[in-house]
């Protein structure tokens, strides 16, 4: 019997007519283990990993490099899946988030690495911490599939980003101290310039999706605990154009600015969920040990442990009484009855660094739970709308409770709007309408109203939040008017609310503003004729 090396010992597959070796086999996909790593969460197994995918790049010319499930994860610093002289496609695949984690310190931890050649193709089933991102996409049809980790797919290139997330670390000193609790300012779950993304969740960031460039496609995912949802219009460098971009058939929950189109050209938006009550995060603040809550002539005080950093004296803010943990401790008296309907919104004053007050008209039962927590901030608005320019929003679900406003169409005096259309917006809390009444001939409205308007004094030059945004426009706010940029287009219809006569009997009459009739006029080709 004669001894054959294995490593040599060649044979076929079944059904095959080619001899090969093992060793052979195996180095067709690249195993970072085989190059030494080792997952102990305490090696820095960077050499031996970045050495596997060079080996993929150098001598297989693109294909797979596997990281095996590891106890703790691989702790790396950074990986460069790129070469200045052979373009190939590489995929780094682990087994899934839970057995698969990369424990990385460096800003960017998987990328090309600005190499002649991107050849990161493709990240899958694995969780990548650390760093302000955790994979960076350049490469065309590139993708992150199955992932835990922060993503800037940004570039033009097409890229799909498909069942990943990630929650992160919040934020959270003493009230007393700035930053106050939350997500890091900064801070992105995914960014993304050309292509998809769908199927994720991301949590606690400034802002979760980071929407720009041309033609990307945001569906079918979630944004929980975020300052910002969804952002169209912005990127990792701040404001980027977002065109021809579509946001349809998403969900947010607890977050402060569920949806904001902050440069937007020819995007849609449809058929997407905005839900919560609390803000972000939600910590508790508790009372004082003595007199935690008090009641006096209508007016009841809260007395916090600490100081609430809300603002300064006399500053009125809407926060959100926790209604449950208040009724559960037998104590829903001091809870307004309207608040009871509204998600537990209160609109409060600062009295100082360690109280406020609200209205509560009728005295409550004694008080006698000084330590519970009872109070969070509230969640600000449903969408705004800052640079929008030919964008289509119809049939959103906006169950959402805000102190602000539903809709904001002024966003701080910033707005700029041009032919745009929205169909079927309904909420809560109300149209916060443009302070330049010449953004409003940059609107269609068909069928958008609100079933109440917003608690929180407005502290720009905006005007009041209303209920119908059909209501508001003046004859000099009309298209051709001084200063109004919406174009003049043939058959464009419009309601005006200060004509000086009525529409009976004046039909195809030119409307002259300064009056207090509501008709609806009509650009003819040559004047604003009334027309209804």
């Amino acid at each position: 019997m004669v001894d054959v090396p294995f490593i040599n010992f060649a044979f076929p597959a079944t059904g095959a007519p080619t001899n090969r070796t093992l060793p052979q086999r195996l180095s067709e996909r690249v195993n970072v283990k085989d190059w030494g790593a080792v997952g102990n969460g305490s090696t820095d197994d960077t050499a031996a990993i970045q050495a596997a995918i060079d080996f993929c790049i150098n001598t297989n010319k693109g294909g797979e490099v596997f990281f095996p499930a590891v106890s703790v994860g691989y702790k790396i610093s950074t990986l460069t899946v790129g070469s200045n002289s052979i373009d190939c496609g590489v995929r780094l695949t682990g087994v899934g988030p839970a057995g698969t984690i990369l424990l990385g310190t460096g800003t960017t931890i998987i990328s090309g690495r600005g190499r002649t050649y991107d050849c990161l193709e493709s990240v899958e089933f694995m969780d990548v911490a650390g760093g302000t991102f955790g994979i960076k996409l350049t490469r065309q049809n590139s993708s992150v599939i199955c992932c835990q980790a922060t993503i800037d797919a940004s570039s033009p290139n097409v890229h799909y980003i498909v069942n990943c997330g990630r929650a992160a670390s919040v934020n959270n000193p003493p009230w007393s101290v700035s930053p106050p609790p939350g997500p890091a300012v900064g801070s992105i779950g995914v960014a993304i310039g050309s292509g998809v993304v769908t199927g994720c969740k991301y949590a606690y960031y400034d802002v979760a999706y980071a929407i720009s460039g041309r033609g990307v496609a945001c569906f079918g995912n979630a944004a929980e605990d975020d300052n910002t949802g969804f952002r169209v219009g912005w990127g990792p460098a701040g404001e980027t154009p977002a065109i021809g971009c579509s946001l349809t058939s998403n969900q947010t929950e607890r977050t402060a600015t569920a949806i904001d189109w902050y440069n937007a050209t020819s995007c849609f938006g449809a058929g997407n969920v905005l839900t919560g009550t609390t803000g972000v995060p939600q910590p508790e603040m508790t009372l004082a040990a003595t007199n935690g809550m008090t009641w006096a002539a209508g007016t009841a005080t809260v007395n916090c442990s600490r100081a609430h950093n809300l603002g300064a004296n006399g500053t009125k803010r809407v926060l959100v009484l926790l209604t449950n943990e208040m009724v559960a401790a037998g104590v829903s008296t001091w809870i307004p009855p309207s608040a009871m309907s509204s998600g537990g919104l209160v609109l409060c004053t600062i009295t100082s660094t360690t109280a406020f007050t609200y209205a509560l008209a009728a005295q409550p039962s004694a008080w006698n739970n000084t330590g519970i927590g009872i109070w969070t901030l509230p969640l600000l608005y449903g969408m705004r709308f800052r640079k929008v320019y030919g964008c289509a929003f119809t049939g959103a679900d906006v169950g959402i409770n805000v102190a602000k406003a539903t809709f904001d169409l002024d966003y701080d005096g910033q707005a700029d709007h041009l032919n745009n259309t929205a169909f079927g917006l309904t909420g809560g809390y109300g149209f916060m309408p443009p302070s330049a009444g010449k953004n409003l001939a940059g609107w269609q409205f068909k069928d958008c109203n609100s079933t109440g308007i917003s608690l929180e004094p407005q502290t720009t030059t905006a005007k009041t939040v209303v209920t119908n945004p059909n209501a508001l426009m003046l004859v000099a706010n009309l298209p051709g008017k001084s200063g109004v940029t919406q174009p003049l287009i043939e058959t464009t219809e419009y309601n005006v609310i200060d004509s000086t006569v009525a529409a009976l009997n004046n039909f195809g009459v030119e409307v002259v503003g300064g009056g207090g009739n509501h008709v609806k006029v009509r650009w003819n080709g040559s004047i604003w004729a009334i027309s209804g």
